[in-house]
């Protein structure tokens, strides 16, 4: 039986399927992976060797801009490549992750008569899942109901089934690359990333943060995307700028003295599996729909972690994010959720898969 997975655009809508089709296939299943061509879920799934099947999509952008008028015409487009995607392949279910690549898939499915599981990772819907939340058997949800919002919130299909995450959080490896291993071996290092797409906030920090900490740490930012548009670091700077990191990432993490990072659900669920505290530093709402302000909002009550805005002064207050940290050296700090339970693995979403094969 085939099994179809979608779901693109940042990191957080690609990674928590690589452990759900690892453990689909190793139970006999056929899974297959459609998303846009030449993107971060082509990548992944072609290292993973997992078919993939491309379609033409695009983002909605927040402000305005042309490219917004092509959006339906692409939608139609996306439709219908699904469409015979789904049928050619005679998929029986489709688990959707989000992002949005994902619409006319679960469209697509939905015509079809395939069942569709969705996942949405954050206290509220974003567009893509309240448009698939109409369409869906199951709603898996990160967090348990008490804290969801919107429609969301006491909506029949939602079940917690958590967010898987990467084995590589759970079996921590030493740095492979080479370049990256010599870098943290030799001091103390922060660790600044804003995902897989990067940040000009955040890369512009990391400028300011290696000035202010130059006796004490190195500092590594992780510029995604944005790398190739950056100057070079200089010779024997303690600034280091890396691009994608996807093998050594949680080994990164692990041996960082303290990190600096947006705080996508995905990014916090990595961070509470490591047990780290992060400081976050949320987009706002010029560049997204508030879904980080929610989630750093509610890590910040559960387990007083700091949330540091853009803004005046921002590299000053995030030495005093650090300092305060620092502070808790010595004591027990609370955990990134609290007391709250956030499952890592993949076997509530793989059952539920199975329950609902070719209903």
């Amino acid at each position: 039986m085939k099994v179809a997975f979608t779901g693109g655009g940042t990191g957080g809508h690609v990674y928590p399927n690589v452990p759900i089709i690892e453990a689909m296939r190793s139970r006999g299943y056929e899974c297959i992976y459609i998303g846009q061509a030449a993107s971060l879920e082509e990548q992944v799934m072609s290292k993973h060797g997992i078919q993939f099947r491309s379609i033409a999509t695009t983002k909605l952008r927040r402000s305005f801009d042309y490219r917004n008028l092509f959006i339906p015409f692409l939608v139609i487009s996306g439709f219908i490549t699904s469409f015979s995607h789904l049928r050619d392949a005679q998929v029986k279910i489709l688990f959707s992750k989000g992002g949005y690549v994902a619409v006319p898939v679960v469209l697509a499915a939905y015509i079809l008569g395939i069942p569709v599981v969705i996942h949405e990772s954050d206290r509220s819907p974003g567009l893509t899942t309240q448009i698939s939340m109409r369409f869906a058997k199951v709603i898996c949800t990160t967090l348990p109901a008490r804290f969801l919002l919107g429609p969301l919130k006491g909506h029949k299909n939602v079940v917690h089934a958590g967010i898987p995450i990467r084995n590589i959080f759970f079996n921590i490896q030493e740095i492979q690359d080479p370049h990256l291993k010599n870098i943290t071996r030799l001091n103390p290092y922060i660790l600044i990333f804003g995902g897989s797409q990067g940040s000009r906030a955040l890369n512009q920090l990391a400028e300011e943060l290696a000035q202010i900490f130059a006796d004490s740490y190195t500092v590594i930012r992780i510029a995604g995307k944005q790398k190739n548009a950056l100057s070079p670091d200089l010779p024997k700077s303690n600034l280091h700028t890396l691009g994608i990191v996807q093998d050594d990432m949680a080994a990164l993490i692990q041996g960082a003295s303290h990190i600096v990072c947006r705080s996508g659900m995905t990014t916090l669920v990595e961070m509470a599996a490591l047990g780290k505290r992060p400081i976050l530093v949320p987009l706002p709402t010029a560049a997204s729909r508030g879904d980080q302000l929610e989630n750093a909002a509610l890590v910040e009550e559960l387990g007083d972690i700091s949330v540091v805005h853009e803004g005046t002064n921002f590299a000053t207050r995030i030495k005093e994010a650090i300092n305060k940290e620092l502070s808790l050296k010595d004591k027990v700090p609370k955990p990134l959720f609290g007391e709250v339970t956030i499952p890592f693995r993949e076997e509530t979403i793989t059952n539920i898969l199975i329950e609902h094969l070719g209903e």
